[in-house]
């Protein structure tokens, strides 16, 4: 029973990175991240949320879009920007705020970091 659980969570673990709406939903992002670069004027913005916010440990970049009302209802959400990202949460953590760059540049060495298997794996068991 405990082996089934553990690989349960490396299945689910995987699946945080490798499942293919999980590359769609990045791909999504990383798409809306690239067009508020192309377009700095632009004053537009859009919500994002965790696609599973269970999971926001496992991958903390599975972001989709969403409405307002449904970013507001949930523990953590962003803002997307021209200007940058903002993750905003509602346990009273001040708002944090990125560039696009800087953003692109975590999440890149996230994804690295991740292909690591002692990271990948210790992620994992927590």
């Amino acid at each position: 029973q405990q082996q089934q659980r553990r690989e349960q969570q490396l299945l689910q673990h995987r699946d945080a990175y490798e499942h293919p709406e999980v590359k769609q939903r990045t791909a999504a992002w990383t798409q809306l991240l690239a067009s508020m670069r192309s377009n700095p004027e632009a004053d537009e913005f859009v919500y994002l949320k965790h696609a599973w916010p269970d999971q926001l440990l496992l991958n903390p970049y599975d972001l989709q879009p969403c409405s307002h009302e449904e970013a507001s209802r949930q523990a953590r959400h962003y803002t997307m920007s021209p200007a940058g990202v903002t993750a905003y949460f509602t346990d009273g953590t001040p708002a944090e705020f990125l560039t696009l760059d800087a953003f692109q540049r975590e999440f890149l060495l996230h994804q690295q970091l991740m292909r690591l298997p002692l990271f990948r794996h210790f992620r994992c068991i927590l």
